[in-house]
């Protein structure tokens, strides 16, 4: 009886194509043997670097446009239908000084609390 190897990897915004299926005979040299250690070492190797770049949240980002702060408490909805995880400003088109309240807001799931001292329209980055 022989075995069957192959791999799919799926990490929601990255998919890799399925690997060839091969047959691994009982009555199967050593040098396939070998062969087979090798590869199967090498996936997961390569599934390791994979996942520790899939996981940073920063892939998982959306740019929130022409955002119009207010001067004080501003709440804008971050849209990313999980915990805000951080935030930066990629755009701005005037001087104001910016920082969040995300401490002590109540649902930092739906909204980002951002407190301007200047109103200005800004791009923000969320993660």
């Amino acid at each position: 009886m022989g075995h069957r190897w192959g791999l799919v990897w799926d990490w929601g915004l990255m998919s890799f194509p399925q690997f060839a299926v091969s047959q691994v005979s009982e009555a199967a040299t050593n040098s396939i043997s070998a062969v087979v250690r090798v590869l199967n070492s090498l996936i997961t190797n390569l599934s390791s670097i994979f996942s520790s770049i899939t996981s940073r949240v920063q892939l998982d980002s959306i740019v929130l446009n022409n955002i119009q702060l207010s001067q004080g408490v501003n709440v804008i909805p971050h849209t990313l239908n999980r915990t805000l995880t951080g935030w930066k400003i990629t755009r701005i088109n005037g001087v104001s000084n910016i920082y969040d309240l995300q401490s002590t807001s109540a649902n930092d799931g739906v909204y980002l609390y951002l407190n301007s001292s200047a109103a200005v329209q800004v791009s923000i980055e969320v993660f």
